[in-house]
């Protein structure tokens, strides 16, 4: 049985120099392909995946102009040869039996469409842990996926939305035609709610094999996004279209994701326009807030999350909204970042 893994890498050089892909290369099971997709990065992350597939012939390089990592990944679904398939992301760490665990697994319970694992959260600055870790569960159908969802996919710290703690069978990927949209962002759960209607078998391991770090910067939380409230709202819609077509409506689950996405428009103020890319006006980007926070639906969703606000930044950035003082909104913004000392970019 042969694991396709699947990296995309944009502007990574510092992490190809310091690890080499040594917890990918030298994993216990050596029966795996390793397809490194260059999303058009500006430094010498391509020559440095050129100098590792010399070192190592299960190593295929693809090059392709910047799209984002959802559009390098279906370069290397496109391309994929394996049996199943695993993404793995060049920042984190994984344990060198990760594939080896999964695959014996994988023989033991019938080839199942999906496999799920447990990891580890760190963060890199202060080194604190969150261990995430689920019970052993043989899902035998797709309405036993359906009823145990909630549990093991949306009530988990840090949440479960990502790519690199299952390993998805191929063929359930292509039959289904399944592949990442072209957002730039928040890829990865809009990619797994288009796999979960058609899981019929699903393996979830007690094993914590990867760790995840959480960085200061670098990633999309610091850089300038000019249409993220289109990604957002995108995102928005194609989990509410999850939640009705097959999740039936969940209440708590249309909580969760409406609460996501009222949180995650704040990222629009603090984040990009006052960011050193951005080379809006002052009243323009006072105009970018008052056009998101002037839409029914936006002032709707505020008011319902309006008792569960917790924090000081929070609670007041929302109640100048809500109040349409959009102006006196950014100088709380602008003067907040400045005593924080937070810097973007």
């Amino acid at each position: 049985m042969k694991v396709s893994i699947i990296i995309g890498c944009y502007n990574v050089s510092k992490y190809l120099y310091d690890k080499k892909l040594s917890c990918i290369l030298n994993q216990s099971y050596k029966n795996i392909e390793i397809l490194l997709i260059n999303d058009g990065s500006t430094d010498d992350t391509l020559s440095l995946c050129e100098k590792l597939a010399l070192s190592d012939s299960r190593i295929k390089v693809f090059n392709k102009e910047n799209g984002g990592l959802g559009s390098a990944r279906n370069v290397g679904l496109d391309h994929a040869s394996g049996d199943y398939i695993w993404f793995y992301d060049v920042d984190d760490e994984v344990e060198l039996n990760l594939i080896e665990v999964c695959v014996d697994e994988i023989n033991e319970k019938n080839h199942p469409d999906l496999i799920m694992f447990g990891f580890n959260v760190i963060d890199f600055k202060t080194k604190h842990k969150d261990i995430i870790q689920f019970p052993a569960v043989n899902i035998k159908n797709n309405s036993e996926l359906k009823s145990q969802y909630l549990d093991l996919f949306v009530n988990v710290l840090h949440g479960n939305g990502f790519n690199w703690n299952k390993v998805y069978k191929r063929t359930l990927l292509d039959e289904n035609e399944i592949r990442f949209g072209n957002n730039r962002i928040q890829q990865d759960e809009v990619f797994n709610v288009q796999v979960y209607p058609h899981v019929k078998t699903c393996q979830v391991l007690t094993d914590v094999l990867v760790d995840y770090y959480i960085y200061d910067s670098g990633n999309s939380r610091n850089r300038y996004i000019p249409n993220r409230f289109d990604i957002y709202k995108d995102v928005f819609d194609k989990l509410s279209s999850f939640n009705k077509e097959w999740l039936g409506d969940s209440v708590i689950y249309q909580e969760r994701i409406d609460k996501k996405f009222v949180n995650s428009l704040s990222n629009i103020v603090s984040v990009d326009l006052f960011h050193p890319d951005c080379q809006l006006a002052i009243f323009e980007k006072i105009n970018v807030i008052k056009k998101i926070y002037t839409q029914q639906y936006i002032i709707n969703l505020m008011m319902k999350d309006k008792k569960s606000k917790s924090g000081i930044f929070s609670s007041i950035y929302q109640n100048l909204i809500l109040y349409k003082q959009y102006f006196i909104t950014y100088i709380f913004v602008f003067s907040y970042l400045k005593i924080s000392g937070i810097k973007n970019g």
